[in-house]
Formats: structure tokens, C-alpha cells, sequence
């Protein structure tokens, strides 16, 4: 329901936008939308934009899915969404599986870190080993903005 919510007031802001006259009812509506939409919780459809993460690494404890019968921890369908730098992303129930090789603040409004990697010696730019991982929606935070989001996770929690 979330996911439908979140197109439907996308929609009516991208209608909004495209109105000639920018009366006090169009501002209104439009201020009132963009705080339906912030308020609405981490889903599928917005995970990607603007949040912080730590992600558990694929073996580990905190990791929720067994090995797959090849010995692989990817799930057995296509990725729901492969990234323009080849990033494959499986929506589940509880959260998401990522495959890739960057982590850090370097994914696009996001600051997504993996559990136990060494995030200080890597900037913008800098790739890691390919790594599965998977975050549970709960675990996702939204950040307010790209300015200063790095910050926002201690290293201490990706311990």
C-alpha cells in the first residue's frame, strides 16, 4: 500500500509542477503533498532516495536467508533492479538484497554501509570486493539531505 501511496503523490506533485499558474492553492497543495510523501515509511519505492543503512553482510549472524541449493545466497529469480553501475536489488518481504562492490556514501543520496568493512579508507569512487547484503525496511533512515549524510551513522554501529 505504501509503494501505491508513494506513485499516486508523486503523480499529483509532477501535475502540480507542470501548472502555469503558481496560485496560493497550487503552493499549498503542493508543500502539503511533499510532507505526505516524507512522512510516508521506507518501501520499495523510495528506499533509494535520501537514506542511511547499515547493511548486513551475506553469511553473517544478522544475515536472514540460508545458502541456495547452487551454494549462493542470491535469491534464484532475476534482480527486481540492476543499476546503471550493474548494482542487482531483490525486493523482499522484509527488506532488500543488494548485490555490489560500492558501499559507503557514494550511492547516489544515500549513505549505505556494510556491517564489518573498513568505510574509512574508502571515498567516492573507491570500490570494495562484490559483497551481498541485505537490509531490513525498518533499518533503513531517512536523511534530511545529502549535505553532511555521511556523518550520520558512527562507525561504532558497523561493528
Amino acid at each position: 500500500m505504501t509503494t501505491i501511496r508513494y506513485h499516486a503523490i508523486r503523480a499529483a506533485l509532477a501535475i502540480l509542477g507542470q501548472c502555469n499558474q503558481r496560485t496560493k492553492a497550487v503552493k499549498n497543495a503542493t508543500r502539503y503533498l511533499q510532507a505526505e510523501l516524507a512522512a510516508l515509511p521506507v518501501c520499495w519505492a523510495n528506499f533509494h532516495e535520501g537514506t542511511s543503512a547499515i547493511w548486513e553482510p551475506a553469511g553473517s549472524d544478522r544475515y536472514p536467508f540460508a545458502r541456495n541449493a547452487d551454494d549462493s545466497y542470491l535469491p534464484t529469480r532475476p534482480a527486481d533492479f540492476v543499476s546503471p553501475s550493474g548494482s542487482q536489488y531483490w525486493q523482499t518481504e522484509a527488506g532488500v538484497i543488494r548485490l555490489a562492490d560500492h558501499w559507503c556514501s557514494t550511492i547516489k543520496s544515500c549513505a549505505w554501509y556494510l556491517r564489518g568493512a573498513n568505510h574509512e579508507h574508502h571515498g567516492a569512487g573507491h570500490s570494495y570486493d562484490l559483497a551481498i547484503a541485505f537490509c531490513a525496511w525498518e533499518n533503513f533512515r531517512k536523511t534530511a539531505s545529502m549535505n553532511g549524510v555521511r556523518g550520520y551513522l558512527r562507525y561504532a554501529e558497523l561493528a
